[in-house]
């Protein structure tokens, strides 16, 4: 979301109007602008945008009303967070010598959002050569943990 405030004068001029070619950006990104209150315009673009990408884009503010030569086009430069992760995990446990079971509890926390399907896609282990099964736990927003 890209949050814009306005003053209030200009933003009584534009007159909560919402003019096609508003926000450019270059590569493309497809959102929807609206007024959230009566200086704020918000752009929201309609999905996630690409990570590790810098998107430059333009406000044309000439589109809202009159402006000074120098203010007609505000630049934006959009920079989102190359998908990163780390994970940590705690010491492997045998809860009984009865059972043929080890428990490895873990905390895997991301730079941004990472879809739950992805992470579970991307995240294994192995035993051996044996493919273990992760109980996962998603509760935590940026911090997944596993079990």
């Amino acid at each position: 979301m890209i949050e814009i405030r306005l003053t209030k004068e200009f933003a009584e001029q534009a007159n909560r109007q919402i003019p096609a070619g508003l926000f450019v950006f270059e590569p493309f990104i497809k959102g929807k602008t609206e007024w959230t209150d009566e200086t704020t315009l918000v752009f929201r673009p309609a999905k996630l945008l690409d990570p590790g990408k810098i998107y430059s884009g333009e406000l044309n503010l000439y589109k809202l009303g009159e402006v000074k030569e120098r203010l007609k086009v505000f630049p934006l430069r959009i920079q989102t967070l190359r998908k990163d992760f780390t994970i940590t995990t705690g010491a492997l446990e045998c809860p009984s010598a009865e059972e043929n079971k080890y428990i490895l509890n873990g905390e895997l926390v991301a730079s941004d959002f990472i879809e739950e399907a992805e992470v579970e896609k991307d995240v294994g282990a192995k035993l051996g050569k044996k493919k273990m099964a992760i109980t996962w736990d998603h509760s935590g927003g940026l911090e997944n943990r596993n079990r």
